[in-house]
């Protein structure tokens, strides 16, 4: 499937493959705002499988992930804030994610 979010899929996936798999949870995350903005999956898998990552990306060492793939995470998430349904959190984490290191107890809330 080509549409707009092929770039970003196609490059996460072969930075996902290239982690060691303590290392990949991030990674996840960021394939997972993609099937939800893909309308594969819906707003409470999101949360539920976030939230699973987050937990798991625990003591991740964040180093592992290149230059260029926070780069291609960053543009995700300018593409994702236009749309305004995607939990703060995880466009938080697709600019910066160094936060899951930072020692914060973090959980995405669902809307209600």
């Amino acid at each position: 499937m080509v549409d707009e979010f092929t770039e970003f899929f196609n490059h996460l996936v072969a930075e996902r493959d290239r982690l060691p798999e303590k290392e990949r949870p991030v990674i996840y995350i960021a394939l997972l705002t993609i099937a939800y903005a893909r309308g594969r999956i819906g707003r409470d898998t999101l949360v539920q499988m976030a939230n699973e990552y987050l937990e798991r990306a625990k003591g991740s060492d964040l180093m592992w992930i290149g230059e260029r793939t926070r780069d291609v995470m960053r543009k995700l998430a300018s593409h994702l804030k236009r749309r305004g349904d995607l939990p703060r959190l995880m466009i938080q984490i697709l600019e910066r994610p160094e936060i899951i290191s930072s020692g914060r107890d973090l959980r995405i809330e669902e809307r209600t």
